[in-house]
């Protein structure tokens, strides 16, 4: 029969649960730390041999090995390669992997791995399974983990024979249609949060005391210091924005969406490898993760610059900025994503804060348009190594638009661009037109020099700061008159932006989100809630109140309450070890969060009157 995800309950099936052991869900560190492939590889062979057993062998093919691919590996594939984020330290050697797969020429690293799983799991009974893995390794259309057709023929050695018959039947079986669903995916133990739409897909990459800044290892990736400090990703039609030379050329100290003091924090002396390994770290943070209502949610990150591991190096402990700290948000919608920042300090450096709103490749010309409030700007294209970068020896201004409520930057190929939406009034930021020439050599163990254009955009929050912030939209895929048409009518109010809390409503979809930072009552308009926690509300046309709420610190033993000043007669539905108390003044909501680690866990409430929108 076909695969039935478990929900955890009747709100979100988007979280399959697979038993007490939460495969396919959020309860496995094992299975969290990785993105996915590498377990479900483990898994495919042995559930192929067993699954031609009795059945319960196949129904430990349909609920264990199944969903991981499904759960963990899909959501963070796009297009045509495993999305960088989850490559840790390979991006070092990524111009070897991710262009050649991309191109569909071979199906031999870990991305084809990926696409190979569900045909291995494949092999198992059960027309509804077949077809739903057929759609998930994509070989008939351009899905999730689309592969090149032609691709089929790398498949060499006698272990693949199967999978190649399988392969072929598949793009011959017109009755499996590739498809792309959207999703929100969170992964607590991971720090990372996938957003896939129809026409994008949008990541962000965190770290916390749970995981690492970044992975550097034998000699790999060397400068990666901030690419866990909440960098964003914005795959859209362009599919090779972040391959083909991208990791040796961009500036990594202004990586899109991270707020950093821009400095080289070096890697060490190479230990008895011969190869350097410091640079990489864990924070004192533990408020990193999120929640999810449906395919839309939220994410934040307490961050700072204190490094929890001391001295992974030879030399001496490895420092980095050990005043800095702040709030960071996102919140990712139908068709835009909101970053908020606020409480932003640092002190005793004499360098800046920044926040990079955005650093695309651009096109092999460099030209592509960048419009701020309707004016095509004229920046100077600068040129630099990216060692120049990295050691700041290079001229990294930018030019100033102060007043800026929108700006647009041209897409590559036939990508609409992306949009930019400041919905506070005032917002100043800064712009630089960069050709930038780097060699893998550079962060990397292997040759290859290339030169590509950006274009960078952040917000300078000065040096030492007292108490920054900063608020930006993106609209992925969006031309330049919708960029404008939606700065004119958003559909987004900030209700909140300090280091208590911040929050955000989507009018058309009817969602609140807020991040509480601290563990004391705190308010913010018709939600109190007691203890540190993301907090997700959407009301429907039916009058009903979807609640969702997550302990991102994975610390709370105890319980979140929450109270919600509505019109409520009563909780019609809820996950387990929830209560609900309701008075005329709205309803006070008890979760128990002991083992929900870093999850949502939900509740539907039903309204009096249903003001949607309110």
């Amino acid at each position: 029969g076909d695969i039935t995800p478990v929900p955890r309950n009747g709100l979100d099936p988007s979280h399959p649960v697979e038993g007490e052991a939460g495969i396919g869900h959020d309860a496995s560190s094992g299975l969290q730390k990785d993105p996915g492939h590498r377990v479900a590889l483990g898994l495919t062979a042995p559930a192929q041999m067993v699954c031609q057993g009795p059945d319960i062998a196949g129904d430990i093919h349909r609920r264990v090995a199944l969903p991981i691919p499904h759960s963990k590996a899909a959501p963070q594939v796009q297009g045509s390669g495993h999305k960088a984020m989850g490559l840790a330290h390979g991006v070092g050697k990524v111009q070897q992997n991710v262009h050649r797969v991309a191109k569909g020429r071979r199906l031999k690293d870990l991305r084809a791995d990926v696409a190979v799983e569900p045909l291995h799991l494949q092999m198992g009974p059960g027309q509804g399974v077949r077809h739903k893995l057929g759609r998930l390794a994509g070989l008939n259309g351009n899905p999730e983990l689309a592969v090149d057709p032609s691709g089929v023929d790398g498949l060499e050695g006698v272990e693949n024979l199967a999978i190649k018959k399988r392969a072929r039947e598949i793009l011959e079986d017109s009755s499996i249609v590739a498809a792309v669903e959207p999703l929100h995916k969170s992964f607590p133990y991971m720090d990372r949060a996938v957003h896939r739409m129809d026409d994008y897909l949008f990541a962000v990459s965190m770290y916390s005391e749970r995981t690492q800044n970044t992975e550097i290892m034998n000699d790999e990736n060397r400068m990666g210091w901030h690419q866990n400090n909440g960098m964003t990703y914005i795959y859209d039609s362009d599919q090779d924005q972040y391959t083909d030379n991208f990791w040796n050329t961009v500036n990594p100290l202004r990586l899109p969406g991270t707020t950093v003091v821009p400095v080289n924090i070096g890697t060490g002396t190479p230990d008895s490898s011969g190869y350097a390994q410091g640079g990489d770290y864990c924070s004192n943070e533990s408020w990193v993760g999120g929640s999810t209502i449906g395919n839309y949610g939220i994410s934040g990150m307490s961050f700072s610059g204190a490094i929890a591991n001391k001295a992974k190096s030879t030399d001496g402990e490895i420092t980095y900025a050990p005043n800095l700290k702040g709030k960071k948000s996102w919140f990712m919608f139908e068709n835009e994503i909101v970053c908020l920042g606020a409480g932003i300090q640092n002190k005793g450096m004499d360098l800046p804060v920044e926040t990079t709103i955005e650093n695309r490749r651009l096109g092999t010309d460099g030209e592509n348009a960048f419009v701020v409030n309707g004016e095509e700007t004229n920046l100077p294209m600068k040129e630099a190594n990216i060692k120049e970068l990295a050691e700041h020896s290079a001229d990294v201004s930018g030019t100033e638009f102060d007043g800026a409520e929108w700006a647009h930057l041209e897409g590559n190929g036939t990508s609409s661009g992306t949009g930019y939406y400041f919905p506070e009034e005032g917002t100043s930021i800064r712009a630089r037109r960069a050709r930038n020439t780097g060699n893998w050599s550079d962060i990397g163990t292997t040759e290859g020099e290339s030169t590509q254009n950006y274009l960078e955009m952040w917000f300078d929050h000065g040096k030492n700061p007292t108490n920054g912030s900063y608020s930006y939209v993106l609209l992925p895929e969006t031309g330049k008159e919708e960029t404008e048409n939606y700065a004119k009518a958003p559909q987004v109010t900030v209700l909140a932006n300090t280091s208590a809390a911040q929050a955000v409503y989507q009018k058309e979809l009817g969602i609140t989100g807020i991040n509480f930072w601290e563990d004391k009552e705190t308010t913010v308009g018709e939600v109190t809630c007691d203890s540190q926690a993301s907090v997700m509300m959407q009301e429907g046309k039916d009058g009903r109140l979807r609640v969702a709420v997550s302990d991102p610190t994975m610390k709370n033993k105890g319980t979140i309450t929450l109270k919600i000043n509505r019109p409520i007669t009563d909780m019609i539905d809820s996950d387990s070890d929830i209560s609900c108390r309701v008075s005329e003044s709205g309803a006070e909501l008890t979760f128990n969060m002991a083992g929900t680690n870093g999850s949502s866990v939900y509740a539907e409430l039903q309204l009096k009157a249903s003001i949607y929108p309110y």
